[in-house]
C-alpha cells in the first residue's frame, strides 16, 4: 500500500517538474519523455494508466480551440423570410444553400474563409471562393461562380442562407436579384 502511494508521489513529482519546463506538451509525449525516469524508479505505468493518472490529478492539458465567428446576424440590412421550411426539393437548382466556414492555414499561421453555395437537391457545390477576410467579396465571387454555371436560368430558384451580413448586404442581394430569383434567409440559423 505504501509503495503505491510512494509511486503516486514520485509520478506526480516527475510530471510537475516536466510541466514547469514543458507547459503545453501532450500526454503521449509526456509519457514517452518520462519513461527513462520511470525505469530509474522501477515504476511500470502504461500509457492508458498514465492518462488515467493525469486525469484524476487534473494534469491533462486542455487543447486550445481555434474558433472564429463567421456569422454576424445583427445588422441593419433586410432579413428575408424562410421559404424553405417544410419544402421538399424535387430537382437540381431549385434551392441553393450558402454558408461560410473557416480554414486554418498552418503554413501562413492564419485563418482564411471558404464561402460555399451548395445545391440542396444534388448536394453539389455550385460555387465557392476562398478569401482572406469575412468581407462580402468572397461570397459574391462564390455567387457569381454558381450563377455562371447554371444552365436553365428561367426556372425558379430559392437562395437560402443564415442571416449573415454578407448575404443580406445590398451588393450581394443586387447580384442575385438581377438574375430575377426569389431570395431568402433562414431566420432559425
Amino acid at each position: 500500500m505504501e509503495s503505491i502511494a510512494l509511486q503516486h508521489n514520485v509520478i506526480l513529482g516527475l510530471v510537475q517538474k516536466k510541466r514547469e519546463i514543458w507547459k503545453r506538451g501532450s500526454g503521449r509525449n509526456l509519457h514517452k519523455s518520462l519513461n527513462k525516469e520511470f525505469a530509474e524508479h522501477h515504476i511500470k505505468i502504461g500509457r492508458d494508466k498514465f492518462f488515467d493518472f493525469l486525469r484524476v490529478n487534473k494534469l491533462l492539458i486542455k487543447p486550445k480551440r481555434f474558433r472564429t465567428k463567421t456569422t454576424c446576424s445583427y445588422h441593419h440590412f433586410n432579413r428575408y423570410d424562410n421559404l424553405v421550411e417544410g419544402l421538399i426539393t424535387l430537382r437540381c437548382n431549385e434551392i441553393w444553400v450558402s454558408d461560410i466556414t473557416y480554414l486554418w492555414l498552418k503554413q501562413l499561421d492564419k485563418f482564411c474563409y471558404l464561402s460555399i453555395i451548395t445545391d440542396l437537391y444534388s448536394r453539389k457545390i455550385v460555387g465557392y471562393n476562398v478569401h482572406e477576410d469575412l468581407s462580402v467579396n468572397g461570397c459574391i465571387e462564390a455567387l457569381r461562380m454558381a450563377l455562371k454555371q447554371r444552365k436553365n436560368k428561367h426556372e425558379k430558384l430559392i437562395h437560402h442562407s443564415d442571416r449573415g451580413v454578407q448575404y443580406c448586404s445590398h451588393s450581394y442581394v443586387n447580384i442575385f436579384e438581377q438574375s430575377q430569383h426569389k431570395y431568402q434567409h433562414d431566420p432559425n440559423r
